[in-house]
């Protein structure tokens, strides 16, 4: 785990100083769109059960209430910064701070880890066993489109065959579902 540890800060870094002018751009956009502050924390369950405050872009009004499994479209030019996930770039500051990797279970609301996830005590001491992922199993294989029991499962999986190989080969799916919009 050292060496994930050094890869996601490395990475992570080198990341940012690519895709810092876009960041800049997605915050301007959000800024002009929404005439609200471009920036929001979220509170999120993290390792061990810790609450941690992942950062986003934000591409909906404070106004708008969120409701799962109901899509909210907002603005046009913010709904193409989630469709190609650029709201999600500010989440590299929470790897760097070690509150998150690149890859592993994805962080989830404490709300939905009390009533949507239907993890049993072991499989729930499993997951936070990991540091929540900016990206993961499922966010390349179905992400919105899976209900709470297909990504639990899928964070079981990632948890259980974690490899360095596999952390590779959902980051190489991961460039490809965000180029393609699907992510």
């Amino acid at each position: 785990m050292v060496l994930k540890k050094i890869f996601d800060i490395l990475i992570s870094g080198i990341i940012i100083l690519l895709v810092w002018p876009f960041v800049i751009f997605g915050l301007l956009i959000s800024y002009f769109e929404l005439q609200e502050f471009p920036i929001f924390k979220h509170e999120r369950i993290g390792q061990y059960g810790k609450v941690i405050y992942i950062y986003k872009i934000r591409t909906l009004s404070s106004k708008q209430v969120f409701s799962q499994g109901k899509k909210i479209n907002g603005s046009k030019y913010c709904a193409i910064l989630r469709k190609y996930s650029f709201d999600e770039l500010l989440q590299l500051i929470n790897v760097l701070k070690g509150e998150m990797a690149l890859i592993g279970p994805r962080p989830v609301t404490k709300y939905e880890w009390d009533n949507y996830i239907p993890a049993t005590d072991a499989e729930r001491q499993l997951i936070l066993s990991f540091k929540p992922g900016l990206t993961g199993l499922w966010q390349v294989n179905g992400r919105n489109e899976l209900n709470y029991q297909q990504r639990l499962e899928m964070d079981i999986k990632y948890c259980q065959t974690y490899s360095i190989s596999n952390d590779w080969i959902i980051a190489l799916k991961t460039i490809s579902t965000i180029i393609n919009g699907t992510g």
